[in-house]
């Protein structure tokens, strides 16, 4: 399973998009959740790097209040082609560390793309607790990722490694919050990741190529 594809506007004078884009986000941030599926046939396309990273580490802006964010959210959300939104026990005090770290494996293995999708779909769309490692089995199952392969890299501090550099790394670009899409020196954090994709997109790389 992978990442749909749709490309659209393509041939000899179409703008071409930077050789780096990255996408940004934490398993407890449910924007980062509507974000990538929206943007997921989006930027499949040109080849993103997704990057899970640590929210918590990043010095993000205070979040708005909790019932204000879940009916944001929950707009956001029932328009949007996803599944209905299940709202986990523990949210907004979600503990990611262990699902950023199995994360980042499957990033290693080519895999970070399914494992992701399929573990924020357990987190949001089923209310599974991401700090439990059933949640994380049923998500690396979906991936084809055998459970004794993520007890591994959970013991590694090689994994733990690489996701505090991927967090070094982000906060260094200039991110402080997720979802982001970085696309060449271009940042686009916040509201507009959830809406349109395809203007987001569009309007990104028509800057790209202008500057």
């Amino acid at each position: 399973m992978s990442l749909g594809v749709e490309q659209h506007g393509g041939g000899e004078h179409a703008p071409r998009p930077p050789a780096n884009i990255a996408f940004y986000y934490d398993f407890a941030s449910p924007e980062s959740y509507l974000a990538l599926e929206r943007f997921a046939k989006s930027i499949a396309a040109f080849g993103p790097e997704l990057v899970p990273v640590s929210a918590a580490e990043l010095d993000p802006l205070p979040l708005p209040d909790d019932e204000a964010r879940r009916a944001n959210i929950e707009a956001v959300a029932s328009t949007a082609d996803v599944l209905p939104l299940v709202w986990p026990a523990d949210f907004p005090d979600l503990d990611t560390a262990d699902a950023v770290r199995a994360a980042t494996y499957a990033k290693s293995i080519g895999k970070v793309a399914v494992f992701s999708l399929s573990l924020f779909r357990q987190i949001y769309a089923a209310g599974q607790d991401p700090a439990n490692i059933n949640t994380i089995y049923l998500a690396a199952a979906a991936s084809e990722i055998h459970p004794r392969a993520i007890d591994q890299a959970l013991s590694r501090d090689r994994v733990a490694e690489q996701t505090s550099a991927a967090t070094d790394a982000a906060r260094a670009a200039g991110v402080t919050s997720v979802p982001a899409l970085r696309i060449g020196q271009r940042l686009l954090v916040g509201p507009a990741l959830l809406h349109d994709a395809t203007t987001v997109m569009r309007e990104a790389l028509e800057a790209f190529r202008d500057a």
